[in-house]
């Protein structure tokens, strides 16, 4: 089931998140391309083994939580202004 949320964010988010914030326009046979060889990696990594399988979640999943930091640190550093702890107040409106 992870393969179809995968080829999904490869053929739908990817492009849209390059084009829409990066300007970057890339060609469709090109996503086609990069979502078979996504695709048949996943496919590969799954059929290799409950081991292989296992440790390649691990290393993404770990890798993922750095990038998310990473992008966590950038975002709140970017306009320090208007990142306060205000926004974390009890009262109701």
């Amino acid at each position: 089931m992870s393969l179809a949320f995968i080829g999904l964010s490869v053929a739908i988010f990817l492009p849209a998140l390059l084009q829409e914030i990066f300007g970057i326009s890339i060609p469709f046979y090109s996503w086609v391309l990069l979502l078979v060889l996504i695709l048949a990696f996943g496919y590969f990594v799954s059929f290799s083994g409950v081991k292989n399988s296992v440790r390649y979640a691990m290393v993404m999943a770990t890798i993922e939580v750095i990038i998310i930091a990473a992008i966590s640190i950038i975002i709140i550093t970017a306009r320090p202004s208007i990142n306060t702890v205000s926004v974390f107040t009890l009262y109701m409106l």
